[in-house]
């Protein structure tokens, strides 16, 4: 896998060194916010384990005085960035305690690269569909009775006063966050889903309550953390997806004129210099091998090359009904193809294949691989890895410590 993995690596290289750059710059209109960094950490640190995100909520709100001065300070001084590194240090600082060392180079480049960006939308989108009942501040929406509470003794009284009702399941999803309970197969009369933007007064205040509820022995309730930003400053109106790649189709779209009308069929120019369509040896379309039919009927050049054309389009529309079995060497069938190409027509038969693959694929997947380029595919693959390990072991002498990726 390693092998692969570097072959593909080094081809890549190699592709960016001989083709023109292309730079692609991808923004979502997600909003970002001050406390961004924070609920991003908390989602690195759920993805490694559940308990872990608990202990991360819980620092946190041990720092909450703290990050309320550095929000409002933030908020008033016309220099905000400076408090900004200063959350998202704390951010960081406390994450890193919960994790172990060889994760904070990981976690470091998954938040830099904005990788948790899509989750915290997908947790504003919940949000939003209760407006900002609370003025800027965390609320609680209760279930099965959809209320929302604002303040803790609200929040008392109506789990006090909630009856039980057997009907009601709560349905546990892989991305929601769900406080550890004592209930054991028990049904639990609510959930209580709190609302709100991680260290902020209003957010810990429910979550201590909340916490405290759902650990009680005789507690009926499940508690579940979800990200808000209502009243939390806004630092900008767009988000760098960087953490994800970008699919180019590109194609040449420069269109040349042949004339196969006249000329040698053995010949890929006429007597004027013009270029002829030519059939390679290796090259079959829906079966028929046109160049053994161009060999034996050189005057029937025109037609071959029509009725060539006619059997690709059909090949094109067959392409979706091919066989699992017949796509399992369509990479050596292609590098065979390539073969038998010219070495002057070998780049512009390449870009042709790969910008209409679909319509290739039935003919290429009959074409015949032989021995010698099955074992050439194997040497290649064999020097990938002596090239990898040489690579490995030069830089592992010079003291470089390799980080867990």
């Amino acid at each position: 896998m390693v092998c692969l993995y570097t072959a593909l690596v080094l081809l890549q290289i190699v592709a960016l060194i001989t083709a023109r750059s292309v730079v692609v710059d991808v923004k979502a209109d997600w909003p970002r916010y001050s406390t961004s960094y924070v609920a991003e950490v908390a989602e690195f640190i759920a993805a490694e384990s559940r308990p872990w995100f608990w202990i991360y909520v819980d620092s946190v709100c041990t720092q909450s005085e703290r990050i309320e001065r550095i929000l409002i300070s933030s908020t008033s001084s016309d220099d905000s960035t400076s408090g900004l590194d200063d959350l998202q240090a704390l951010a960081f600082e406390l994450g890193a305690e919960i994790v172990p060392d060889s994760f904070h180079g990981f976690m470091d480049t998954l938040i830099g690269l904005n990788a948790y960006a899509p989750m915290l939308r997908f947790f504003e989108s919940m949000a939003q569909h209760f407006g900002n009942p609370c003025n800027g501040r965390a609320f609680v929406a209760l279930y099965p009775s959809d209320k929302v509470v604002c303040n803790i003794a609200d929040l008392k009284f109506h789990l006090s006063s909630s009856s039980w009702n057997a009907s009601f399941q709560v349905v546990e999803h892989d991305w929601d966050h769900l406080y550890p309970t004592s209930l054991d197969n028990e049904q639990p009369s609510q959930l209580a889903v709190l609302y709100g933007s991680l260290g902020t007064s209003s957010f810990c205040a429910f979550h201590d309550s909340l916490s405290k509820e759902a650990s009680s022995p005789s507690t009926r309730i499940r508690y579940a953390v979800r990200h808000s930003f209502a009243g939390v400053e806004k630092i900008s109106e767009e988000t760098r997806i960087q953490g994800y790649g970008v699919f180019l189709d590109t194609k040449n779209m420069e269109y040349k004129n042949y004339d196969d009308s006249k000329g040698d069929v053995a010949s890929s120019t006429d007597s004027s210099g013009g270029d002829l369509v030519s059939f390679l040896a290796d090259e079959e379309v829906l079966g028929v091998n046109f160049a053994t039919l161009a060999s034996r009927y050189p005057n029937l050049h025109s037609e071959l090359s029509v009725l060539r054309a006619e059997l690709r389009e059909k090949a094109a529309g067959a392409a979706s009904e091919m066989k699992v079995w017949k796509m399992k060497d369509l990479g050596l069938q292609t590098l065979q193809l390539l073969r038998s190409v010219p070495s002057a027509q070998v780049i512009e038969k390449l870009e042709d294949i790969v910008s209409n693959f679909p319509m290739h694929a039935p003919a290429i997947s009959a074409v015949r691989v032989s021995n010698s380029v099955r074992d050439d595919v194997i040497l290649a693959a064999r020097l990938a890895c002596v090239s990898y390990e040489q690579f490995v072991s030069q830089w592992s002498t010079r003291g470089f410590v390799w980080s867990y990726i």
